[in-house]
């Protein structure tokens, strides 16, 4: 008798379970529909002269860190608490570490915020900062509103920055110094780490002269390749990165499976070779 209701039953419960199966799967399909969530950008330092105040923000928890980051300054007017969004803006990142004072490349922000009300901008930072040396920025503000009005200097102090394995210095083959970096988030630090599938990237490249001076290289042709050097293969070819400004280029790389890949980018200059720079990433 048992034997046979465990019979009897056994439909039942099958069917119930492909019930709880197919409602299971379901839910996994729409959380991974789903778009990845977008962090907003949180402040990271701020500075007043008493007329005009600037926010620094970054995107995400991580903050800031070597190589590529994007940023953002916010500005308001002390007296009216206003947003001010036209101005000219200017930035000089700045590092004080014994005997020697340490600049990186860093392009102006556009002079209208978006609609958001933010200024919008990159650095590339090469170091991280480390104790009795942080990082800062000398802001330079020109309103646009009203005509003729004043010049506001702005100094933003003590900003941590962490390190990343997405910077390279290095000797090109014209015995120059170039600082290359490597990031795959947009609108993210420089740590923000590829996924399985295809990756866009960003490459920068930059010419070094003394400790403050960088120059956007804008003439480099770059070829990338993607492999698995334990595996003993790698990805299709993908197509040369299209330079876009202020010495970057950007592309796209499929990494197919999980696992330890290099990618490596091969670099020229008018028709020469400059170097070979290549990454290590961990899916």
């Amino acid at each position: 008798m048992e034997r046979f209701e465990a019979r009897r039953a056994g439909p039942a419960i099958a069917g119930a379970l492909a019930a709880v199966l197919v409602a299971v799967l379901a839910g996994t399909a729409c959380l991974e529909a789903a778009p990845p969530e977008q962090l907003a950008p949180v402040v990271v330092a701020s500075a007043s002269d008493g007329q005009v105040t600037a926010d620094l923000l970054v995107r995400g928890a991580a903050g800031l860190s070597t190589g590529r980051n994007t940023i953002a300054l916010r500005l308001t007017d002390d007296a009216t608490g206003a947003p001010i969004t036209a101005a000219a803006i200017t930035q000089r990142w700045h590092m004080a570490m014994a005997p020697t004072r340490h600049g990186c490349p860093a392009p102006d922000p556009a002079g209208v915020a978006d609609e958001d009300g933010l200024f919008l901008g990159t650095v590339v930072l090469p170091m991280p900062s480390a104790a009795g040396a942080p990082w800062g920025v000398t802001l330079t503000v020109v309103p646009a509103q009203p005509a003729g009005a004043a010049e506001h200097v702005l100094e933003l102090a003590d900003l941590a920055v962490a390190a990343s394995d997405r910077v390279r210095l290095v000797d090109g083959d014209d015995g120059g110094r170039y600082l290359v970096t490597l990031s795959f988030a947009e609108g993210a630090a420089a740590n923000g780490a590829p996924a399985l599938g295809d990756n866009a990237y960003v490459l920068t490249v930059h010419t070094q002269s003394g400790e403050l001076n960088y120059t956007a290289v804008d003439d480099a042709t770059v070829q990338a390749v993607a492999e698995m050097p334990a595996m003993g293969h790698g990805a299709a070819a993908p197509p040369a990165p299209a330079h876009r400004a202020d010495g970057e280029y950007v592309g796209a790389v499929d990494l197919s499976m999980p696992g330890a890949w290099r990618v490596t980018f091969t670099l020229a200059r008018a028709g020469a070779p400059l170097g070979v720079v290549a990454f290590d990433l961990e899916l």
